[in-house]
């Protein structure tokens, strides 16, 4: 069982992504999940992809997650992943494989991938994007099995999801492998969602 669910915000992450998935782990702590939530970010001043700006958000190094707890990494809109703005330093890559060395359980949502990727976390794993960028996830990281035309996928404890309203589907399956069916579909139901998709 965690006791954290952590967010990790990029510059320029897509609101919906942040919404679907933080609304889950909110409605399943309000129906008595013990957990508590937190949002990092890997930069100061962290603005949504609309212009949005987030208040005062703390640095990715003062988390302190242990087995079992969830870091969920969040998208950055594609315009910033493709340009050179993103280059993330090797402080923040190196600490996104400690946390999976420790048994935390990984979440990236949309482009949140490759992120990832430039971590080595996509090496020989499956995994996934929005489907519009999966050919540039699967040229960026040739050693990953990148999977074309899903919503999310798990492999070795690491769930990418293809990101929007995909986001609670995944994060709705991560709850699920944490509490079980029942609990979930009460989750869904307080969310309006009639019901999950599967990862295909």
């Amino acid at each position: 069982m965690p006791s954290t669910v952590s967010f990790l915000l990029m510059p320029f992450t897509n609101l919906l992504d942040l919404g679907g998935a933080s609304q889950v782990f909110y409605e399943a702590k309000d129906q008595g999940l013990p957990i508590d939530i937190s949002f990092c970010n890997s930069e100061p001043n962290v603005l949504s992809a609309m212009g949005l700006p987030f208040g005062k958000i703390e640095n990715y190094k003062k988390q302190k997650l242990n087995k079992g707890d969830i870091l969920i990494v969040l998208s950055s809109d594609y315009k910033y992943i493709f340009s050179n703005k993103f280059n993330p330093d090797k402080e923040l890559l190196n600490w996104l494989v400690a946390q999976n060395a420790k048994g935390v359980t990984i979440c990236a949502i949309c482009t949140g991938a490759f992120l990832l990727g430039k971590a080595g976390l996509l090496d020989g794993r499956k995994c996934t994007t929005h489907w519009k960028r999966t050919d540039e996830l699967q040229s960026n990281f040739p050693r990953a099995k990148v999977q074309q035309n899903i919503i999310f996928i798990e492999d070795n404890n690491i769930y990418r999801s293809a990101g929007a309203n995909s986001a609670i589907d995944v994060s709705l399956q991560i709850l699920s492998n944490i509490k079980g069916e029942y609990f979930t579909h009460k989750v869904a139901r307080e969310l309006v969602v009639y019901n999950r998709r599967n990862g295909n």
